[in-house]
């Protein structure tokens, strides 16, 4: 086989295993937000502060109380959001490090990159019960390269290497 088919057969695999890794990471929405009835309140882009201050509030009836958002099956604390005199603050990690206010913990939480529904978990001193409200949590996952392309570009690749070394021969 001519070195200069193995070459390009190589450079051509290699640019589709970069497409297919960029269209993977570029079609995710790459951002933190939290929805309160259904208006997006706080948005972080990544790469943004990280940080949402006293968003929304106050709500008397809420005391300091919050919830943790981990990567999927690890304890690696990715989000908080939480509640510091009767207003709601959310805050991100930076480089795996987070400021986490170390207030009573209602609820941990695995992301799923999608909006999830957390106000549920929220302690509520009312009595009765005070007014109910949706407060959603989307939280960008770490982005990883498609299994699928990993494994089908490493046996292509090992079996041009093994071809072109057994017809040099």
């Amino acid at each position: 086989m001519k070195p200069w088919f193995v070459l390009a057969t190589l450079a051509a695999i290699s640019t589709f295993t970069a497409c297919a890794v960029a269209d993977n990471l570029t079609n995710q929405d790459l951002s933190d937000e939290v929805r309160l009835q259904g208006q997006i309140v706080c948005s972080i882009p990544e790469g943004g502060d990280e940080f949402c201050p006293a968003f929304a509030g106050p709500f008397d009836y809420l005391p300091n109380e919050e919830i943790q958002l981990f990567e999927p099956g690890t304890d690696q604390l990715s989000d908080v959001l939480y509640v510091q005199d009767h207003f709601l603050y959310f805050v991100s990690d930076v480089d795996g490090v987070i400021h986490d206010p170390g207030f009573f913990v209602v609820k941990k939480l695995d992301e799923t990159g999608e909006f999830q529904e957390v106000g549920q978990y929220l302690l509520d001193t009312h009595t009765p019960p005070g007014p109910t409200f949706v407060l959603e949590v989307k939280s960008d996952l770490e982005q990883v390269p498609e299994p699928s392309t990993i494994l089908l570009a490493g046996p292509a690749l090992l079996y041009f290497a093994r071809k072109s070394r057994l017809w040099r021969t």
